[in-house]
């Protein structure tokens, strides 16, 4: 008999190319601007692997406002929460929060991989959290 464990292993999928490709272009980014990979960093990447039409229309057939989330991000940028010295480069909690429920939005899915647009909701769904003030993006330890 299967325990939960192991059925979770199963169903957990991997993460394609083009998403790998995303975060190895987040981590050239926080690299070059000395900074943590967080959401700006993760967003920066899934752009580059996905045109701004594709990522608008994954928002929408998501239902998620692109002019909320366009402002809820704004607005998180401004306050400086995306951005933070570091010594080494490492995830923040709100970007292993992201990834997460990129990887659980694909389980749902009944995706085998965990696409770059599964990023990009859990993009909007945490920033909409953070840009309400929900949520703080800190280095994660």
């Amino acid at each position: 008999m299967e325990t939960l464990r192991e059925q979770e292993r199963q169903v957990q999928p991997k993460f394609s190319e083009a998403t790998r490709r995303a975060f190895v272009y987040a981590q050239k980014y926080a690299d070059a601007s000395n900074t943590h990979i967080g959401t700006l960093q993760v967003l920066y990447g899934v752009l580059k692997e996905m045109s701004i039409e594709a990522a608008e229309y994954v928002l929408r057939q998501n239902k998620i406002d692109v002019k909320q989330f366009n402002t809820d991000f704004l607005k998180i940028l401004a306050s400086g929460k995306a951005r933070k010295p570091f010594e080494e480069t490492t995830l923040t909690r709100l970007a292993k929060a992201v990834i997460t429920c990129a990887v659980n939005h694909s389980i749902l899915q009944g995706a085998t991989d965990v696409e770059p647009w599964h990023v990009l909701i859990g993009i909007a769904r945490y920033t909409a959290e953070a840009g309400s003030g929900g949520s703080r993006e800190k280095a994660a330890t």
